[in-house]
């Protein structure tokens, strides 16, 4: 600790008759509490580096004392801390020259390297052990686990050290040790493929499948099969039908525990496919993924994946047939297969519209209706939109605008390349309803706005006008506030004066500059917003066609729609446009090996 003469407290010093009143700014060492000594940046003589640091004891400095009365390199003082001088540290440097006897290395080199000199050993190390690797392998064995940053988590294994350990035992032909080290607990999830690859063919198949299966058990669903799909294609001759049978019973074990698919596991379902055969597709993977809680997201992976490998999974090895005449006819089991897949895709469409954005959402399903035109599935089609079909006729919350009319929009421009009629079936009952909805739900009745004057502009130019005026002629926004000064104010309600009750005006006292609240009258807005159903329902039709295809899809009903629109006769029942006559079935869905005889031209 530092001795400052007390000149801290309150500036009031120890003195004598004989003493200065001029305290000293750097304060003395008053007593000595600790001191340590260490290495730093050892090179060799040749310049290498030899270790990073290295604490030592004051006995092995030569001579035994050598900072005594010396001045220090540096002086790091804390300050007065609270009734007394706080802590002095000297820092003293020198460059050394470190001496030691040759059988101390090991020890001075595990001092100051640890771990990452005995592995370094490890890595080298032959046939036949020495002493020294052997105290090496134990050396890191001790200290497998180690501590992060955040001392309060369970120590972790050294991913380094556990595979120069796993390296050692395999060189070294040693079972006992293979086995003390895959004991250890996380060690196995360390090991690499090929280490694990190699230890079966030095050990054999029977004396590592224990750690093995632990291993499996311990991996996410695409590591475990990508390390079954080495462990299948690598086995070793004499041994390949056991180790065929062991791996097609974990592979069974890795797809129970898949609960909840994601895309990332994706990949290794469609190898496992090309792995195992169509069969195993079928009766295996599918019936899992039914069971299971797969997102939208994993289904627009799947299938397409599953379709761009069709060709390598019908014509397999795995997929021929027992008797080896040729292959099985895939299409058979193929298509039913990739049917079911979309059928519980399409069967996610509400939680999909409502976890994503429409345009998102359709697009996604656009994509798996291109695919069902593909493979001439139409009666999918049908399904699906026979579902969305009947929400939209219970006039289920937001569903017209959120599913259907994102939903038309993209069917008809898909459709429209593919050149595909939308007045086919199932289209065509899809696009009439539609169009029923829209003008029972979107634009509705006409409203009673006969006696209603038109807003007109009363602006004489300039900005200020201009802003009212927009404000006037606007369909949608009912109110707002100009904040302004006085005379500004002034000169919009004398304008605003000329549109009588259609408009009120209120001063707005609060804030800075005050304002000027305008609010139209509500029959006003009323006739504004008929004017843009009117027009957007216009808009609506002509996306789907021109008039001649209007009047082919909805046949008797366009006069009906056209006074929709002019207002003269609401449509209020879409019984007339609804051709739909019965609801889809839920359930699960289940493999059926019959196609469906609709089909559709296109490229």
């Amino acid at each position: 600790c530092a001795d400052d003469d007390g000149h801290s407290y309150y500036k009031r010093n120890r003195c004598y008759y004989d003493d200065s009143e001029s305290g000293s700014e750097d304060p003395g060492m008053l007593e000595e509490s600790s001191r340590s000594l260490e290495l730093k940046k050892v090179v060799t003589l040749n310049g290498m580096p030899f270790l990073d640091s290295l604490p030592l004891e004051n006995e092995a400095l030569i001579p035994e004392d050598p900072f005594e009365d010396a001045s220090p390199d540096e002086t790091e003082y804390e300050g007065y801390m609270g009734n007394g001088a706080g802590e002095l540290q000297y820092w003293y440097r020198r460059t050394v020259l470190l001496m030691f006897p040759r059988e101390h290395e090991e020890e001075l080199m595990l001092a100051g390297q640890g771990v990452e000199y005995a592995i370094a050993q490890l890595q080298k190390t032959t046939t036949t052990p020495t002493a020294k690797e052997r105290r090496m392998f134990q050396f890191v064995m001790d200290r497998l686990k180690v501590r992060d940053a955040y001392i309060w988590r369970a120590p972790t294994v050294n991913p380094s050290a556990a595979r120069a350990l796993a390296h050692a035992t395999l060189v070294w032909n040693d079972l006992e040790l293979w086995m003390s080290l895959t004991g250890k607990s996380g060690a196995n999830q360390n090991l690499g493929t090929e280490q694990l690859l190699a230890a079966r063919k030095k050990f054999g198949s029977e004396k590592v499948s224990v750690t093995l299966q632990q291993i499996l058990e311990s991996l996410a669903f695409k590591s475990r099969v990508e390390l079954l799909k080495s462990l299948y294609t690598d086995a070793p001759d004499g041994e390949r039908v056991a180790v065929v049978e062991w791996c097609d019973k974990q592979v069974e074990a890795a797809l129970k525990t898949l609960k909840q698919p994601n895309v990332a596991d994706v990949e290794a379902l469609v190898e496992l496919g090309v792995l195992r055969g169509l069969g195993f597709v079928a009766e295996s993977i599918i019936p899992q993924l039914a069971k299971s809680s797969c997102p939208f997201d994993f289904w627009t992976t799947f299938i397409p994946t599953l379709h761009k490998n069709r060709e390598v999974l019908m014509y397999s090895t795995a997929s021929l047939n027992a008797e080896g005449n040729g292959p099985l006819d895939a299409k058979e089991i193929y298509l039913p297969l990739l049917a079911v897949s979309l059928q519980m895709a399409f069967s996610q469409w509400k939680s999909v519209y409502q976890q994503y954005g429409s345009r998102q959402s359709s697009t996604k399903m656009i994509d798996l209706i291109s695919l069902c035109l593909d493979i001439g599935r139409v009666d999918l089609i049908s399904d699906l939109l026979s579902d969305v079909a009947k929400e939209g006729r219970n006039r289920s919350p937001d569903v017209l605008t959120s599913t259907i009319l994102p939903l038309l929009v993209d069917l008809r421009s898909n459709l429209t390349r593919r050149t595909v009629n939308i007045c086919s079936p199932p289209f065509v009952n899809f696009f009439r309803l539609a169009v029923g909805l829209y003008m029972r739900d979107v634009l509705g009745p006409k409203p009673d706005i006969s006696n209603v004057l038109q807003l007109r502009k009363v602006g004489c130019g300039c900005a200020d006008c201009n802003s009212l005026d927009a404000l006037l002629s606007s369909r949608t926004t009912r109110q707002h506030t100009f904040r302004m000064g006085q005379g500004r104010r002034r000169h919009l309600e004398n304008l605003l004066r000329q549109l009588g009750n259609m408009v009120t005006m209120q001063t707005v006292y609060s804030g800075s500059p005050h304002g000027l609240s305008v609010t139209k009258a509500a029959d006003t807005v009323i006739a504004a917003s008929w004017k843009m159903k009117q027009s957007n329902a216009k808009t609506f039709l002509t996306s789907l066609g021109d008039e001649a295809l209007l009047r082919t899809l909805l046949g008797s009903e366009r006069k009906a729609v056209t006074k929709a629109i002019d207002g003269s006769l609401p449509i209020t029942s879409i019984a007339s446009f609804d051709a739909y006559r019965s609801t889809t079935s839920s359930g699960t869905p289940r493999i059926n090996t019959s196609t469906a005889s609709t089909s559709v031209s296109g490229p």
